[in-house]
């Protein structure tokens, strides 16, 4: 019998952009519509809602299907990197996809691969896994977080009833730049004729571009949907929004930061979208108190505070900075534990810190694509930084915890590699 763990030890056994960085062949999206075709994969049976931009996806996805859970739909989402368990990439009912499940569809998907002569890329496979999961569990909503652009992206093999692009910012600008514009119009290659498209924070020349896709549709943030006001609260936001056809008011949010707040805008927007009706208030409020996202800026110690994010890119730093500023006020000193991956902005990501960080532990995820100790201090160095160094983030944790004091704080951050690992260090 094949088991998950076969199943695993399978899809790692594939060329994996996420270990590499690299894609040994140009990025498509036919290969997993063949699969999904002969499987018989029914895209009729289920709605979707389509997510991709350069942040908050996960954020927008985890959202949108807790609204719709809570709106009695059976919801199927796929979305990356897991954080803790590596099923939690495709969940049902709110629920890591079962083992066994998994096992079973992923052995449908490699037994055709191979015997239609497929070379898969591990999202590939793992895509057609989620699709053929969601199609063979019957969900009624899939709502799914493109991997890297969106014209050629694995996931754009549907036409969704929804398509969100969160906003559009630096992130791998090697593989679909080398211009913003460039971006914009390879993510807004999801959004298809007679679809609603709902855009989150983007500049005006940036949305020119994305409006030139034929939609049903477009709802933009600042124009047809806006953060009318937010005040901080314990733990979180309060917030008040309008969508194209509600206004929501004193809505708690419980997660922190501006950029928080507008991918709760744009989730609800999105599921209005597609319900092609207001959400009732009471759904949205409950669902919003109640979200959660780990590895978002997540306070997983309180004596003494430690947060974990899994920011990664220039603008996610800045996102996370500024809610260390604005949230976190008041502590005697503010301890960054720092891994960053190969081709990301390590130089960048050091400096947006500095503004809010007195020192700096630099450390590596353990991955052949993790920037090395050695470059971070080179950068470190040069632009003046006070900072240690450790062999990994466990060790990281315990000297920031060290630096920081009783009275300080330590957020570790840089990439979503290390938070499992600082997680298990202080659960234990």
């Amino acid at each position: 019998m094949w088991t998950y763990e076969d199943a695993i030890g399978w899809l790692n056994s594939l060329n994996n952009f996420e270990k590499s960085r690299r894609f040994e062949t140009d990025p498509t999206n036919w290969q997993v519509g063949e699969l999904l075709g002969r499987l018989g994969v029914d895209k009729s049976t289920f709605d979707m809602i389509h997510i991709t931009g350069t942040n908050g996806k996960g954020s927008v996805a985890t959202l949108s299907a807790k609204i719709l859970t809570l709106l009695g739909r059976r919801v199927g989402v796929f979305k990356s990197p897991h954080v803790n368990a590596f099923n939690e990439r495709i969940s049902i009912d709110s629920l890591p996809i079962d083992e066994d499940v998994f096992a079973s569809e992923a052995l449908l998907v490699r037994e055709l691969a191979d015997h239609l002569g497929l070379k898969l890329t591990w999202f590939e496979a793992l895509t057609a896994i989620a699709y053929s999961s969601f199609f063979a569990e019957g969900v009624d909503v899939a709502v799914v977080e493109v991997g890297i652009g969106g014209s050629f992206d694995a996931t754009n093999v549907y036409d969704a009833e929804v398509s969100v692009i969160t906003n559009v910012g630096h992130d791998h600008l090697e593989l679909i730049g080398p211009t913003l514009e460039d971006v914009a119009r390879d993510k807004s290659g999801i959004i298809k004729a007679n679809s609603a498209a709902v855009v989150g924070l983007v500049d005006d020349d940036l949305f020119d571009v994305i409006s030139r896709r034929d939609a049903a549709s477009i709802s933009r943030f600042g124009v047809e949907i806006s953060l009318q006001e937010r005040s901080s609260a314990l733990g979180g936001q309060v917030i008040d929004f309008r969508t194209r056809r509600s206004y929501f008011s004193d809505v708690y949010l419980s997660a922190y930061g501006l950029h928080q707040a507008i991918n709760a805008v744009t989730a609800v927007a999105a599921v209005e979208e597609l319900e092609r009706k207001s959400v009732n208030p009471t759904v949205v409020a409950e669902a919003c108190a109640t979200f959660y996202m780990p590895g978002r800026i997540e306070v997983v110690s309180k004596e003494p505070v430690v947060i974990l994010d899994g920011a990664h890119n220039k603008e996610a730093i800045e996102a996370l900075t500024g809610v260390v500023r604005d949230d976190f006020g008041g502590f005697s000193k503010y301890v960054a534990v720092i891994s960053t991956l190969e081709q990301k902005q390590s130089a960048q990501i050091l400096e947006v810190l500095s503004e809010a960080f007195d020192y700096f532990i630099l450390t590596t995820a353990n991955l052949e694509v993790s920037t090395s100790v050695d470059t971070l201090v080179e950068i470190a160095r040069f632009s003046g930084y006070k900072f240690g160094i450790a062999d990994n983030i466990p060790a990281a944790l315990e000297d920031a915890i060290a630096v920081a004091g009783n009275d300080g704080i330590v957020v570790v951050t840089g990439s979503f590699r290390g938070l499992s690992d600082a997680r298990s260090y202080l659960e234990n």
